[in-house]
Order: C-alpha cells, then sequence, then structure tokens
C-alpha cells in the first residue's frame, strides 16, 4: 500500500513539474536571446543595439542583402586584380624589350579578362561561401539528409527484403562497386578521346540502369542462370543465390541514384561558370590563344633552367614540363585550325581565305616545335625565342607573322583527311539510323523497342563524335537552315 501511495503523485506535485519546466524554458529563451544580442553587438560596435532576438535577425537578413548587391561590384574587383596578377608575369620572361613589356603585358591581363569575364562569378561565389562556411556547412548537411531521406523512400521497398539473406548486402556491395569501376574506367577512356564523351556516358550509363529496374523480365532468368552455375559461386555467397536478382536491382538502383547525383552536381557546376556577360567567341577564342602563348614562354624557360641545373635523374625528358609543353603546342595548333577559324569567318571568300591560311600556318608551325619539344637539346633555347616572340607579336595582333607557310601538298593531304573524316562520321549517323529504321538485313527478328533504338543511336553519337568532333556543330547548322526554310510560307 505504501508503494501504491509513493508511486502515485498528487495533482499539485504534477502541477508544479509543468511550472518548474515552463519556468526552466523561459529561461534557455532568454539565455537564447541574450547570447544572439551580445553576438550582434560585439561584432557590430558601431549602429543601433537591437532589443530583441528577431530584431537581430531582421538586421542581419538586411547585412546578407547588402552584400549579394554588393557581388557585381566585388566580382569586377576580384577579376581585375586576378588579371592584374597575370599581367605581371610578363616582367618575369626573358627575351623581351622593355618597350614591348607593357605592350604584353596589357594584352595578357586583357586576355585574361576576356577568357574569365564569364567564370569569374564562380569565383565570387566560392568566396561568399569561405565567408559563410557555417551557413552553407548547415545548408549542405541539410540538403544531404533531406535528399538520402527521399532517395530511400523512392530505391528501398520493404518487401524486397522480407527473406533476404543476411550476406546479400556484401553482393549488393560488390556489385555495386564492380559497376562503378567499370563505369570509371569507361569515363577515364572516353576523355581521352573527347572532353564532351564523358558526359554523354554518363547519361546512357544512368538511362541504362534505369531501363533494366523499370524492365525486371529479366529477375527470373538470372536466377536460374546463377542456381545453374552455383558450383562456381563461393560458399560464403551461395545464402544469397536465390535473391540474386534483388541483388542486381538494388546494385543498379545505386548505381542509378548516385550517377544521377553526379549528373546533377556537374550541371551546377556548370552553371556557376557560365553566369555572367558572354564575350564574343572570337575574342574569347583569341584570347585563349594568347594565353597559351605565355603559358608556353614561361614552360619552355623553366625548360632552359632545368637543363642548367639538373635535380638527380630529374632532366627535361623525364620532367612533366615537357609534357605540358607538348599539350599546349596541340592545343594552340587545335584551336587555330578549328574554332578560331571558324569565329573569323565573315562569309566573303576572299578575306575567309585569307584567314584559313594564317590559321593553318599557326597550326603548323606550333606542330613543327613539337619534335624540339619532345627531344629537348640544344634547340631549346631557339624554342624559347620563338615562344616570346610569338607572345609579342599576338600581343601586337601581328598574328600573320605567327604562321608558316605550308606547302599545296600539305594542305590538299589536310583537307583530303578533314573531308574523309566528315563522310565516315556521318555514314555512321546515317547507316545506324537506316539500320534501325528499316533493318535492310533482317537482324531483328522483331520490332525494335524506342529504349532500344535510342540506345543504338547514342552508342552511333558516340562513335561519330570520336571520329569527327565538329559533326554535333554541322548538324546543328544543317538543323537551323532546314529550320529557317520550314518556317517560311
Amino acid at each position: 500500500m505504501a508503494h501504491q501511495d509513493r508511486s502515485q503523485g498528487s495533482p499539485d506535485d504534477e502541477e508544479g513539474e509543468r511550472f518548474d519546466l515552463r519556468q526552466e524554458l523561459t529561461k534557455v529563451r532568454s539565455a537564447i536571446r541574450r547570447e544572439v544580442i551580445e553576438w550582434w553587438a560585439y561584432n557590430h560596435a558601431e549602429g543601433v543595439e537591437p532589443e530583441t532576438s528577431r530584431e537581430v535577425l531582421g538586421l542581419w537578413l538586411e547585412e546578407q542583402s547588402e552584400k549579394i548587391r554588393e557581388l557585381p561590384e566585388k566580382r569586377v574587383k576580384s577579376l581585375a586584380e586576378k588579371a592584374e596578377m597575370h599581367g605581371r608575369q610578363v616582367w618575369l620572361l626573358d627575351g623581351i624589350e622593355p618597350e614591348d613589356i607593357p605592350i604584353v603585358e596589357d594584352a595578357v591581363r586583357s586576355a585574361h579578362w576576356t577568357d574569365n569575364a564569364r567564370a569569374s562569378w564562380s569565383t565570387v561565389f566560392e568566396d561568399f561561401m569561405d565567408e559563410h562556411p557555417s551557413i552553407f556547412g548547415a545548408l549542405s548537411f541539410l540538403v544531404l539528409i533531406v535528399s538520402m531521406w527521399v532517395i530511400m523512400l523512392l530505391v528501398v521497398r520493404k518487401d524486397d527484403f522480407s527473406k533476404f539473406p543476411d550476406r546479400g548486402a556484401i553482393v549488393i556491395g560488390i556489385l555495386a562497386i564492380t559497376l562503378f569501376v567499370i563505369h570509371g574506367r569507361i569515363l577515364v577512356i572516353l576523355g581521352f578521346v573527347n572532353l564532351r564523351l564523358p558526359n554523354v556516358w554518363r547519361w546512357i550509363a544512368a538511362g541504362s540502369a534505369l531501363y533494366f529496374v523499370v524492365q525486371d523480365g529479366w529477375r527470373s532468368h538470372i536466377v536460374d542462370l546463377v542456381s545453374k552455375h552455383k558450383n562456381y559461386v563461393p560458399g560464403f555467397f551461395r545464402s544469397a543465390i536465390g535473391s540474386v536478382d534483388i541483388c542486381v536491382l538494388y546494385a543498379l538502383k545505386g548505381f542509378a541514384t548516385l550517377t544521377l547525383v553526379g549528373i546533377f552536381l556537374s550541371f551546377l557546376d556548370d552553371v556557376r561558370y557560365k553566369v555572367g556577360p558572354k564575350e564574343p567567341g572570337d575574342a574569347v577564342t583569341s584570347a585563349r590563344i594568347l594565353l597559351d602563348l605565355m603559358e608556353l614562354a614561361k614552360l619552355s624557360q623553366e625548360a632552359l633552367r632545368r637543363e642548367s641545373f639538373n635535380e638527380g635523374l630529374r632532366t627535361y625528358l623525364t620532367s612533366s614540363v615537357r609534357v605540358e609543353i607538348i599539350r599546349h603546342l596541340e592545343k594552340v595548333a587545335q584551336t587555330a585550325e578549328g574554332r578560331w577559324k571558324r569565329s573569323l569567318r565573315v562569309g566573303d571568300e576572299i578575306p575567309d581565305g585569307a584567314i584559313s591560311e594564317i590559321c593553318d600556318g599557326i597550326a603548323a608551325a606550333a606542330r613543327k616545335w613539337k619534335v624540339v619539344a619532345a627531344t629537348g637539346g640544344e634547340k631549346l633555347a631557339d624554342m624559347n625565342q620563338a615562344f616570346v616572340a610569338a607572345l609579342i607579336d599576338a600581343a601586337k595582333g601581328n598574328w600573320e607573322l605567327l604562321a608558316v607557310e605550308t606547302s599545296e601538298k600539305e594542305l590538299l593531304r589536310r583537307k583530303l583527311f578533314r573531308i574523309s573524316r566528315h563522310l565516315l562520321a556521318l555514314a555512321v549517323m546515317a547507316g545506324t539510323s537506316y539500320i534501325v529504321l528499316f533493318d535492310p538485313f533482317s537482324w531483328f527478328r522483331a520490332s525494335v523497342s524506342p529504349t532500344v533504338s535510342s540506345f543504338v543511336l547514342m552508342f552511333a553519337a558516340i562513335a561519330s563524335v570520336s571520329i569527327d568532333p565538329t559533326i554535333m556543330e554541322r548538324l546543328g547548322n544543317a538543323s537551323r537552315i532546314t529550320g529557317a526554310f520550314g518556317g517560311k510560307k
């Protein structure tokens, strides 16, 4: 009886406990309000001192909005500082006459401004994140938790794991890791072919995985296949043979989910680099060539100094400078004979022909120095002088002095090579489309589904872009022409 009396509290005791809790909460709120006000007063000695936490929130929001309005001015200041820093590097180059240094410095500064005018918005965004790490850290954590929660609700089904073996999770992990390893190697290989192909492959990989997730007719077949060959399965994993379809399904789900998340994050990263004023294409391409010439002048000067002071066996032939020089030379050549030539065209045969000769001559001059850059030796000094002279001529606008004469035979060989490459790429695209649509060789027993035909055409597009990287631009120009004629009535 006494135990029962002790276990039951009186109404007055419960009311006292509620009163104490309410009082403690009031004390906590008061302490938080006091801390917030003191924090604001400490960081803002000048100005009106707020009396409530709500006033502090209003003042903080007003301060942040003012900083956002100042972003354009801050962006211009940041870009000017970085352009000035790149311009000062001209003073470190040897072989430039004192009267030419201001001209080259101003040209390099302007080229850096033109090339990074749009991307400079990203640097302002990064500076803003560095100044407010706690805010972006909390937002990133919140977005991660919410996105993972939503993904779990959409991807995971409880019924799939009602009779799931204990070692099935290990099988899912192994399959997912295998998929990501193969996916990563394909991305690396495609990146060597063309920089645009990895993004195309990410969409193909994610789409293929989602296709097999939705079309689950393969699940019974894979269980039968693994069951017939269960002797080849290690004993540790044989308990998961009956659920191998679920393991493959969730490996595909995880692969597709993370791939799509990567595509989305890459898209956001590209967006922040594309926000801002758009410079003309010819100016941007010219600026990039001039900046590459500046890099070549610096790298060749570093190569000369490395030859005079060897660090063990790290001579020029075994250094990273040699590879960088060759890479920049090929970049200049491809830009000159490709994008730069196309951006400078005006639609008239005579000036376009003259521009084409200059661009082909610059590309030929760049490729001729690749032999010296690859072998090194006594001609490194001549190569450095040539790069410095090319930088000075480009800064003065004398682009024709960068070009070398190319023989008619060489021009004809390159022209035939480009034509054959264009025709081969178009043949791959047209032939694949004809086979998918009409099946002339009766390769398909039934009509091809839209999903399969889309995958086949995507692979054909990858092969075509690998053969001729400019085919997409040519097809885009053709579509604009046909659209213009189709719009006329």
